[in-house]
């Protein structure tokens, strides 16, 4: 009979490098401790996730990778993805709404299966009209009611009508900067709100250049910013519309003609050909005395006229010195007791004379004519006859109507501190003053 050993030393030489009560060991590691299977599913027991005392480790009902006894879903449907719990998502429900994410996710796209108030019955949209079924049954005005019926797109950008701030042109972002309801693609006046139109012209206030005037087409020729028809300077520009005189037209284009260079603009110069800054109108008829042809208006032209401002058709000249006798005066005047002042306006202002106790003479100084706060006194500085702002006072250095001396009804001379007058023979106030006996009268 053959000793095992020799059995054992026949498969040394056949090179298997073990020996029987060992295997699995070689020989240089022969006598150390051998890895056993306790609970015999095939796992060492170093391998076993239990240890070895749990034989259903290798069970695995479902087929899907996971052992029965660590798997959460132990009925996954074949051939189903599984995480490491060995749960499809057909089985999780991770937000609780009672939808399983696989319906969140695949059939519904857009829900998150990780929050429970976004869900298939917020945005299924059965119609695909853009309007999910749970608005179309529950929200009046916005969607059609019926979640078989696609609701109207007219620009086809996915927005129904009732939602889209642009209906006819496609903006499926819905963008909205200035908040008007109005988007962006097609808002008139970005930046403004185009709900607000006062001219009723289409274009919204916020960006009308005449807002308060329809303009449909925004025509603003100079450019201002005002349109042209608000604008009182369309061929100017004036963006602050200034008008001084209210006229309706802005002064950065109002007119100002002066064709004689007088200072005096055409409009108001009576005599806007001849130079007259003074403005002189002796007879008061509009035309100024410079372009006046007969001052008088007795027929005869000025530059014959032997008494310019006296009427005398007749042209009587006694003593044949070139003065007609209707205008004859010996200068300065002769104080007679008949010799008067009389206003423009036909007001007696007292009789030329040294009498202070006669009550008509301006020599009285408590008289009607003399005193200084008579209201019919040369010599008053506040009166309507003795104030050097009033046209009917001698003491105007601007007056065309100053009072005239005359004597038994002719005219012998102006009253007057206007030099530029020049009508005819005049006598300073502060002459007449001396001449009366009443110095403390001249004024500077």
């Amino acid at each position: 009979m053959r000793s095992c050993w020799s059995c054992t030393g026949l498969l040394i030489l056949a090179g298997c490098g073990t020996v029987p009560g060992n295997l699995g060991q070689s020989e240089e590691n022969a006598g150390a401790a051998v890895p056993v299977d306790t609970d015999a599913d095939g796992l060492l027991d170093p391998q076993d996730i239990d240890g070895g005392t749990d034989a259903d480790d290798v069970r695995d009902a479902d087929a899907d990778g996971v052992t029965d006894s660590h798997d959460d879903c132990p009925s996954t449907p074949s051939g189903a993805a599984v995480d490491g719990n060995g749960c499809a998502l057909s089985q999780l429900d991770s937000d609780g709404d009672g939808f399983t994410d696989d319906v969140e996710i695949n059939s519904v796209p857009g829900t998150n299966p990780f929050d429970p108030t976004d869900n298939p019955n917020n945005v299924r949209d059965t119609d695909g009209d853009g309007c999910s079924d749970f608005d179309e049954l529950n929200f009046d005005g916005l969607c059609d009611n019926d979640p078989n019926t696609p609701e109207p797109d007219l620009d086809r950008d996915g927005v129904p009508d009732g939602f889209d701030n642009c209906l006819l042109s496609p903006n499926p972002n819905q963008y909205d900067s200035d908040a008007d309801g109005i988007g962006n693609v097609c808002d008139i006046c970005l930046g403004g709100d185009d709900r607000l139109d006062a001219d009723e012209d289409g274009v919204p206030d916020g960006c009308d250049n005449c807002p308060l005037s329809s303009n449909i087409l925004q025509f603003d020729f100079d450019g201002d910013g005002v349109g042209d028809a608000c604008d009182n300077c369309v061929l100017d520009v004036n963006p602050d519309q200034l008008d001084s005189d209210d006229d309706g037209v802005g002064d950065a284009c109002t007119l100002v003609f002066d064709f004689d260079g007088d200072g005096v603009p055409n409009e108001s110069d009576n005599c806007f050909l001849d130079v007259n800054p003074a403005q002189l109108d002796t007879d008061g008829d509009g035309i100024g005395d410079a372009c006046e042809w007969d001052l008088d208006s007795d027929g005869i032209i000025d530059d014959y006229d032997n008494c310019v401002i006296v009427p005398n058709p007749d042209q009587l000249d006694s003593d044949g010195d070139g003065v007609g006798d209707a205008c004859e005066v010996v200068f300065p005047p002769p104080v007679a007791t008949d010799a008067a002042i009389v206003a423009y306006d036909g007001q007696f202002l007292g009789l030329i004379n040294s009498n202070s106790f006669d009550a008509d003479s301006i020599a009285n100084a408590f008289g009607t004519y003399g005193s200084s706060f008579s209201s019919t006194s040369i010599w008053n500085s506040f009166g309507v006859y003795g104030s050097s702002f009033s046209s009917l006072s001698p003491w105007n250095d601007f007056t065309t109507t100053p009072p005239i001396i005359v004597e038994d009804g002719f005219f012998l001379a102006y009253l007057t501190t206007n030099s530029f007058l020049f009508l005819g023979p005049q006598v300073h106030p502060n002459d007449l003053a001396i001449l009366v006996g009443r110095p403390e009268q001249v004024r500077p």
